[in-house]
């Protein structure tokens, strides 16, 4: 069931994300980035989580809470996880483009 809850907010997530009407927080883009170079465990994702929750919309905590919950029986490289990877993958892979519209440059 946790897995079921994982694909649905992450296919929402990711819709929005590459609609345009979500963009990750700076916080959320770290996270993503430390994600994207590490192996998932469980803690990785709780870690992940409480990080994320610290920020106000932090649409990825929820995220990662359910992951957390699968982590406890599956390995990282599990299938359950895949959505999840894709699309911190992309955050990862985007965040150097991102962090310019969420922080412009000053004159």
């Amino acid at each position: 069931m946790a897995w079921r809850c994982l694909l649905e907010q992450c296919a929402a997530v990711t819709d929005d994300y590459v609609a345009g009407h979500w963009l990750p927080s700076l916080c959320e883009l770290e996270v993503a980035e430390g994600l994207a170079r590490t192996a998932w465990y469980e803690t990785t994702m709780t870690t992940a989580r409480d990080a994320a929750a610290s920020v106000a919309a932090g649409l990825t905590s929820g995220l990662f809470s359910s992951a957390a919950r699968i982590l406890r029986t599956v390995d990282g490289t599990d299938v359950a996880v895949r959505p999840l990877r894709v699309l911190v993958d992309a955050l990862a892979d985007d965040a150097p483009s991102i962090v310019h519209v969420l922080r412009p440059a000053a004159d």
